[in-house]
């Protein structure tokens, strides 16, 4: 039986579920063309989507099997994380964030 929704495809069960960086970046390249993107997006939405998206690619991507091997992520990928400023950054500077508006 496949992975329940929320949960991470490990079993390589072809019904699951896949939530990989690959299938997220494939989904939002086949679905996201000029006639249907959101207007309620900025610029600043979309500089920020990007940065993740080269983030996952360079920091993420390249570990990410060796992590669902393991069961688990490095603290350092947590730590490079926040200093991107990609952990909460709905908060103000004065706490940590980075005070970006979001929806």
């Amino acid at each position: 039986m496949g992975a329940a929704v929320g949960e991470l495809n490990t079993s390589r069960d072809p019904f699951a579920p896949d939530y990989s960086v690959y299938a997220l970046r494939s989904h939002i390249e086949t679905t996201e063309t000029a006639s249907m993107r959101r207007e309620i997006y900025t610029e600043e939405h979309d500089i920020f989507r990007d940065a993740f998206r080269k983030f996952l690619e360079k920091e993420v991507v390249p570990h990410q099997e060796e992590w669902l091997q393991a069961g688990i992520v490095t603290r350092d990928i947590c730590k490079k994380t926040g200093e991107q400023g990609f952990i909460a950054p709905w908060l103000p500077e004065q706490y940590g964030g980075v005070g970006a508006d979001f929806l």
